[in-house]
């Protein structure tokens, strides 16, 4: 799931690409049910991306209430957050995350670079 220009609490636009399992939940019957009676005439890529839009504007949200910095550095943070709230959201549907990584976060005006620049001279320049 690429998204590109989310806008992040410090207002830095950043590109954010995450990646998620999911599937129906078979577990409870009150799953199945709600699957069967949302998707029952879907076939396998109408459910795919019905199930990534609804990733995609949660993980705009985890976006939108983080700085670069704190996505950046916590990246199991910003993963926790946008799982705990789509699955919430998706568990109503009958689906389950099986897993959500955030993959990559990329910026078109060289922020990223210029936050991280000290910090890698940083390690570069400590002999331990």
């Amino acid at each position: 799931m690429k998204q590109y220009g989310v806008m992040s609490k410090n207002r830095i636009p950043i590109n954010v690409t995450g990646s998620a399992q999911i599937k129906i939940d078979c577990e409870e019957e009150e799953s199945i049910m709600a699957a069967a009676a949302l998707f029952a005439n879907s076939n396998c890529s109408a459910i795919s991306m019905h199930c990534t839009k609804n990733l995609m504007a949660h993980q705009s949200s985890a976006v939108s209430k983080m700085t670069v910095e704190e996505i950046y550095r916590g990246r199991a943070a910003f993963n926790e957050q946008v799982l705990r709230v789509a699955s919430t959201d998706l568990k109503s549907m009958g689906i389950r995350i099986v897993s959500y990584t955030i993959k990559e976060v990329t910026d078109d005006n060289n922020y990223l670079k210029s936050i991280l620049m000290p910090i890698v001279e940083a390690d570069l320049s400590d002999p331990d």
